[in-house]
């Protein structure tokens, strides 16, 4: 049986994903944001709630980008499984 919605690997070239941003929820976005910079990433774009925090950056280092967002409850370590 033949899957029509999922593309196969010999489908045409505009129906394949070339590229994802991946999206890591922090609890604190700025202390993140600083250390992706000491690992070379660039600050693209940043948004900040009306009391100053940071929800929101874009960075990125060459053709590597990365989105961290601000956690909507607590982050636990043990439960974070971000994979790059």
């Amino acid at each position: 049986m033949t899957n029509h919605l999922v593309p196969m690997p010999d489908c045409p070239v505009p129906l394949r994903v070339h590229g994802l941003v991946p999206m890591a929820h922090v609890e604190d976005v700025d202390a993140a944001a600083l250390f992706y910079a000491m690992l070379g990433f660039e600050c693209d774009s940043r948004y900040s709630g009306d009391d100053g925090t940071t929800n929101f950056v874009g960075m990125s280092s060459g053709q590597a980008r990365l989105f961290l967002a601000r956690a909507s409850s607590r982050i636990i370590p043990d439960q974070q499984a971000v994979l790059f």
